[in-house]
C-alpha cells in the first residue's frame, strides 16, 4: 500500500510537465446570439456586481451546462469587479495588481478577461448600464454563458467618455472541449487600459496568455458593431500545424430560383504554420463535390484570414426547395488538414421566386418628457413622416406620465440615450438625428416577402373594448424565425401642467438656462412646454415587446395568410385644464376639443407588423397602420354598399343634415359620439334604398367636437364634425 501511495504522488508531481496547455486563434466578429446591447435588457440577465463596488467577488454562479476548464470538469465561478472569473470558489484572493502569469500566487484556477484595478462606478450619464452580469443563449447542446463586464474603469479615473470605461466578456461554450474565447467591443477602451488576458490552471503552474501581459491593451476596433468585435479564442490542447477552417459562408438566406450563384466565404488559420496554399471544397445536398485550390496565401499562424471565392457557381434550381451547402478544407500546405474535426461549416438556404410586397418602414423612438432633447427627435419624426407616407411613426416613453410596461422593455434593449430611433429595428441613436431620414427612407426600397394588414376593426362604447385583427400575407417563399406584433397608438395626448411627466422639457428654448440653438425651430418656444401635444405615442402592446410566437410557421408558401385578432381596453377619457395659457402649434392649454387628455378612440391609431428573430434582432420585415376610427372632415365615403354624399352644414348649429345613396335594401341608424366615445344620442332610421336625407337636431349639444357614427347593415362609417 505505501509503494501505491508513493507511485501516485510521484505522478503528481511530475503531472504539470506533461500537462496540455490552453492555444490562442485571433478572430474578428461575432455572427451568433452574443449582443452587447443584452446589457441594456430587463429581463434573462443576473446581475453579479452593480455599481458602487470596489475589489469585491460576486456571489458563487452556477454554470448551466457541462465545462471542462484544463481538462477537469468545473460547475461553478465567482466574478472579479478586477476583470477575472475564478473557478476556485472558495478563494478570497481577489488582487487588484496583475502579474506575469502563470504565477502561483494567484489568484488561480481563473480565466481572466481583462485583470486591472478596476471599480464599478457611476458615470456622469445616468441611463448607462454600468455593472457585471451573465446570461446564457442558445440550446443544448450548443449553449453559450456569458460573463460580461460592461462600463467598468480603472479605479479613481474619471469617466468622461468611451475610452475611459471597458467592455469585455468571457464566454464559455457548452461540451467538454474546454473552449472558451473573450470579446471585445470597439465602442469602448482607449490605450490606456491595460491588463492581463489569459488563463491559468488550478495552482498556478500553467498559463497561456497575451503577450505583454500584465501591460496588454485592451482590444479596440474602430467600429460598435457586432461583426468588428476583437475576439480572443482559447482551445485546450496540442494545436497542429496545418490546420484550417472554414470560418465563414456568404450564404443568402433566400436564393431567387434559376440564380447562377456564386460561393464565397473566409478561411481561418487555426493551425501554428502560416499556410501558403489551401484545398476548399463544396457540395449541394450531398452531391457532387467541387474543389479548387488557392495557392500564393500568406495567412499568418493563429488567426490569418483568406477570402475565398469559388469561380464554379452553383446553378439554383425550383423555387420552394431547402438546400443544405456543405463547404470544407481538405489540405493544407500541399497536406491533408491535420484536424478534421474542424474542416466543415454547413449552411442552409431556401429558394424563392423572388416576389417583393410594397414595403412600409417602422420608425420608433424612446422619448420622455423629461428629455430636453427630445423635442428635436420629435420634429424629426413629424417631418420624415410629413414626406414620407410609407414610413409609420411609434413613440416609446420612459419615466413619464405616458410610459408602460412594456415599452420599458422595448426602451432596455434598444434606447442608447433619448431619443434614440431604431428604424425597422436597428439602432440609430439620438445624436444622429440629421440621419434618421435617410436610413429611413433607404429601408422603403428594401424586399419584402410579406404584406401586413389590419382588419375587424371595433371599438365598444360601453366596455371600451378595442378589437382588430392583424393579417401577414406572405407573397412569396420565407423561412425564419417568424412574429406577428400590434401596437396600440395615440395621437395629440396631453396632460397637466407636471413637469418632466406631461409637460415637454424643451432644451433648445432661448428660455434655457444654456441659452438654447437658435438654429433649432424650437428655439422661440418656452423652455417648459405647457399642454405639449404628444404623438404616435404607444399606449398598449398587446403582443408583447417581441411578437408573438406560434402564429407563423417557420416556414411559409405564396399566398399564406396568417392573422391574430388582438384586444385592448381603453381607460376612460381624461380632460386637463391649465392656468398657464400657452397655445402654439406643438401645444394647447384651451380648445375646441373640450380639453380632452388622453384615452379618446377618435385618436387611436392601430399598428401591425412582422419581425424575424436573428438570435437578439429583431427586424421587422413589413408594417401597417389604420386609424381606429376612419373619420376625416370631408365626405364621399364608399363602402360596399353606402356611399355618403354630404355631411352639411360643418360646422353646425341646429341641426346637421347626412345625405347617404346605398345600393340595396340596408338598415341604417346613427350615433352621436363625444371624442371620448360615449354614445350621446341614437336614431333609428329604418330600412331605406337609394337616396336618403336625414336631418338631425344638435341644438341640444354644446359646442365642440362630435363623431356620426353611421351603421348601415353590417357597415360602419364615422364621421367628425363641429357645433359653433
Amino acid at each position: 500500500m505505501k509503494k501505491t501511495i508513493f507511485t501516485i504522488l510521484s505522478m503528481m508531481a511530475i503531472a504539470p510537465a506533461f500537462s496540455q496547455n490552453y492555444f490562442i486563434i485571433n478572430k474578428t466578429g461575432t455572427t451568433d446570439a452574443y449582443d452587447w446591447n443584452q446589457a441594456l435588457a430587463t429581463s434573462g440577465n443576473t446581475v453579479l456586481i452593480d455599481k458602487p463596488k470596489n475589489d469585491v467577488f460576486s456571489g458563487t454562479q452556477t454554470i448551466p451546462f457541462t465545462f471542462n476548464f484544463y481538462g477537469s470538469a468545473v460547475t461553478s465561478y465567482k466574478a472579479s469587479d478586477n476583470g477575472f472569473i475564478t473557478f476556485d470558489v472558495a478563494s478570497t484572493d481577489n488582487t487588484s495588481t496583475p502579474t506575469v502569469i502563470p504565477d502561483a500566487a494567484g489568484p488561480n484556477n481563473s480565466i481572466y478577461g481583462l485583470w486591472q484595478n478596476f471599480e464599478v462606478k457611476a458615470a456622469p450619464n445616468p441611463n448607462f448600464p454600468i455593472k457585471v452580469y451573465a446570461y446564457t443563449y442558445g440550446t443544448a447542446p450548443n449553449r453559450v454563458h456569458v460573463i460580461h463586464w460592461f462600463g467598468v474603469s480603472l479605479k479613481g479615473a474619471t469617466i468622461a467618455a468611451n475610452a475611459d470605461v471597458a467592455s469585455f466578456a468571457i464566454r464559455l461554450f457548452e461540451g467538454t472541449t474546454g473552449k472558451f474565447d473573450i470579446v471585445y467591443s470597439g465602442a469602448f477602451g482607449g490605450s490606456a487600459i491595460k491588463g492581463t488576458i489569459g488563463c491559468e490552471n488550478f495552482d498556478g503552474t500553467l498559463a497561456t496568455s497575451i503577450a505583454a501581459s500584465p501591460t496588454a491593451v485592451i482590444p479596440v476596433s474602430g467600429s460598435a458593431a457586432n461583426t468588428d468585435n476583437k475576439i480572443y479564442e482559447f482551445n485546450y490542447g496540442t494545436q497542429n500545424v496545418n490546420d484550417a477552417t472554414i470560418n465563414l459562408v456568404n450564404l443568402a438566406k433566400i436564393i431567387k430560383t434559376g440564380t447562377s450563384y456564386t460561393i464565397t466565404g473566409q478561411a481561418l488559420n487555426f493551425g501554428s504554420a502560416k499556410i501558403t496554399s489551401l484545398r476548399l471544397n463544396y457540395s449541394i445536398d450531398g452531391g457532387a463535390t467541387v474543389t479548387q485550390d488557392y495557392p500564393g496565401l500568406n495567412m499568418a499562424a493563429n488567426g490569418g484570414l483568406y477570402t475565398f471565392t469559388f469561380s464554379q457557381k452553383w446553378n439554383v434550381g425550383a423555387a420552394g426547395a431547402n438546400h443544405s451547402v456543405d463547404v470544407w478544407v481538405s489540405h493544407v500546405n500541399g497536406v491533408v488538414d491535420e484536424n478534421s474535426v474542424n474542416d466543415h461549416l454547413i449552411s442552409t438556404t431556401l429558394i424563392n421566386v423572388g416576389n417583393t410586397a410594397e414595403k412600409r418602414v417602422l420608425l420608433e423612438e424612446s422619448t420622455g418628457a423629461w428629455c430636453g432633447y427630445c423635442p428635436d427627435g420629435h420634429v424629426a419624426m413629424t417631418n420624415i413622416l410629413k414626406n414620407n407616407p410609407n414610413i409609420i411613426g411609434v413613440v416609446h416613453h420612459n419615466n413619464d406620465g405616458m410610459s408602460n410596461a412594456t415599452s420599458d422593455i422595448v426602451n432596455s434593449k434598444y434606447a442608447q440615450g433619448y431619443p434614440t430611433a431604431f428604424i425597422d429595428r436597428t439602432v440609430f441613436p439620438g445624436s444622429n438625428r440629421s440621419l434618421w431620414s435617410s436610413n429611413a427612407v433607404s429601408r422603403l426600397s428594401d424586399p419584402t416577402p410579406v404584406t401586413v394588414t389590419i382588419t375587424n376593426r371595433n371599438f365598444n362604447p360601453s366596455t371600451r373594448m378595442i378589437t382588430f385583427t392583424v393579417n401577414a400575407n406572405f407573397v412569396d417563399y420565407y423561412a425564419g424565425d417568424l412574429r406577428l406584433n400590434a401596437f396600440v397608438l395615440e395621437d395629440n395626448v396631453r396632460g397637466a401642467d407636471s413637469k418632466n411627466v406631461w409637460t415637454q422639457h424643451n432644451y433648445y428654448s432661448s428660455k434655457y438656462a444654456s441659452g438654447g440653438d437658435p438654429n433649432s425651430p424650437l428655439y422661440t418656444y418656452d423652455e417648459w412646454l405647457v399642454g405639449y401635444y404628444h404623438n404616435h405615442v404607444v399606449r398598449n402592446i398587446p403582443s408583447g415587446a417581441f411578437g408573438n410566437t406560434g402564429v407563423i410557421p417557420a416556414t411559409v408558401a405564396p399566398s399564406d395568410v396568417y392573422s391574430k385578432t388582438y384586444t385592448y381596453t381603453l381607460p376612460a377619457a381624461t380632460k386637463v385644464s391649465y392656468t398657464t395659457q400657452y397655445n402654439t402649434d406643438l401645444t394647447a392649454t384651451e380648445d375646441y376639443n373640450g380639453n380632452w387628455g388622453i384615452n379618446k378612440p377618435n385618436d387611436i391609431k392601430l399598428v401591425g407588423f412582422v419581425t424575424e428573430v436573428k438570435g437578439n434582432e429583431n427586424i421587422v420585415l413589413n408594417a401597417y397602420e389604420q386609424a381606429l376610427w376612419d373619420q376625416t372632415a370631408s365626405v364621399n365615403t364608399l363602402t360596399s354598399n353606402v356611399f355618403v354624399n354630404a355631411l352639411y352644414p360643418n360646422p353646425a348649429k341646429d341641426m346637421v343634415n347626412v345625405s347617404l345613396s346605398l345600393l340595396e335594401n340596408t338598415d341604417v341608424s346613427f350615433e352621436i359620439m363625444s371624442i371620448d366615445g360615449k354614445v350621446l344620442k341614437t336614431i333609428k332610421i329604418g330600412t331605406v334604398n337609394g337616396d336618403q336625407l336625414s336631418t338631425i337636431d344638435v341644438s341640444e349639444f354644446s359646442k365642440g367636437i362630435y363623431l356620426l357614427n353611421i351603421t348601415a347593415g353590417t357597415e360602419k362609417i364615422v364621421k367628425k364634425f363641429i357645433v359653433e
